[in-house]
């Protein structure tokens, strides 16, 4: 979806990107791993830094996206997901 609206939108002088996230913990994620303990295992077996993300990994990719210096950056998906998708 990025990289279509970046087509369609990039004349206009208007980015288009995409932050895509691993596993986060967060007040969600622990309920439901307290609920179904089994998932943290599956999860973690992906995480090539040994543990799931947290809110505050998100910060600094979201205001680097925002920032002048990915002015030259569009129909990009940034990955902040602990390295998961390079295990797969």
């Amino acid at each position: 979806m990025s990289r279509s609206l970046a087509m369609e939108w990039g004349h206009y002088g208007i980015r288009v990107n995409s932050l895509s996230p691993g596993y986060i913990r967060t007040a969600m994620t622990d309920q439901l791993l307290a609920e179904k303990p089994e998932l943290e295992r599956t999860w973690m077996a992906g995480a090539l830094l040994g543990r799931l993300g947290s809110v505050e990994d998100f910060k600094a990719p979201a205001v680097y996206l925002l920032a002048d210096g990915s002015s030259f950056m569009t129909g990009s998906d940034l990955r902040v997901d602990g390295g998961h998708c390079a295990s797969a």
